[in-house]
């Protein structure tokens, strides 16, 4: 519910401070895309949240990989969100495990991976208590 009143309200204030068509060009896949990169530590678990939502969810989960296999940015903060080690973190590292493994799980996006310096030691961190 927080996700959903925080996307509206970011829509209408875009559409209120900026032009109509920025609020309407908004979708809550973008949103939860550029929370990932917030200093706030609950923004960037609510953008974990959603995209995890959304790509696990089989009506969703095309489209929304799609467009996270494509943001390379994306793709290497999911990897270094693997590497956080505080308690605090455990929700964030868990969204990101499970959005990265059904994006490697695409042929196209499993090669994007190669490109990533220190995908490898990310996802073997996750083995480690």
């Amino acid at each position: 519910m927080v996700a959903t009143t925080r996307f509206f309200y970011d829509a209408y204030s875009k559409c209120v401070n900026g032009s109509i068509f920025d609020g309407l060009k908004m979708d809550m896949v973008s949103f939860a895309m550029k929370l990932l990169f917030s200093n706030s530590p609950d923004e960037q678990l609510i953008g974990a949240r959603i995209l995890r939502t959304f790509a696990t969810r089989p009506q969703f989960s095309e489209d929304t990989l799609q467009k996270i296999g494509i943001t390379i940015s994306v793709m290497d903060r999911l990897v270094e969100m693997l590497n956080w080690k505080d308690f605090q973190d455990e929700e964030i590292r868990l969204s990101a495990s499970e959005i990265l493994s059904f994006l490697a799980g695409k042929k196209q996006n499993a090669l994007r991976f190669a490109g990533i310096p220190g995908t490898m030691e990310s996802i073997s961190s996750l083995l480690h208590n």
